[in-house]
Order: structure tokens, then sequence, then C-alpha cells
């Protein structure tokens, strides 16, 4: 192999080369965006996840108190009616 050849074939190398580089350099660029992007996701996912564990526990703390509202209530109606039912067999 004489000199030229080897010079033609380093040469064609070398632009192999760079072109590998240019290639990983868009690919770095782009996985760091996309990287970014997902941290984002994650970080809101993990936000919205405790806003939403927040709001199961208010709603299960305002069923509770709901009950108690409808429990008062129908005792309250219960003894209206008893007291009614006294009232018109008094007479």
């Amino acid at each position: 192999m004489d000199s030229q050849d080897r010079d033609f074939i380093l040469n064609r190398l070398d632009q192999i080369d760079n072109k590998f580089d240019n290639k990983l350099t868009e690919i770095l660029v782009q996985t760091t965006k996309t990287n970014g992007r997902v941290n984002n996701l994650e970080q809101w996912r993990n936000e919205v996840h405790d806003d939403i564990e927040e709001l199961k526990k208010k709603r299960n703390e305002n069923h509770g108190r709901d009950v108690i509202i409808g429990v008062i209530i129908v005792t309250v109606f219960t003894i209206i009616g008893f007291y009614i039912q006294h009232l018109i067999s008094k007479s």
C-alpha cells in the first residue's frame, strides 16, 4: 500500500469519524432535552399525586361528616314524630 492510498483511507476514516461525532452530539442534545421534559413530567405527576391523595382524604372526612348530619336529622324528625303521635293520642 502506498502513501497516497494510506492517506486516502485515513482521510476517509476521519470523515466517517466526524459524521459519527456530529450524530452523537445531536443525539446528546436531543436526549438532554427529552430528559428535562421527563423530569418535569415526573415532578408534576408527584405533585398531582399528592393533591389527589389530599382530596381523597378530605372526601372521606366530608362523607363521615355528612353521615353524622344525616343521622342527627333523622333522629330529630323521629323525636318530632313521636311527640306529634303523643299529642294526637293524648287528645
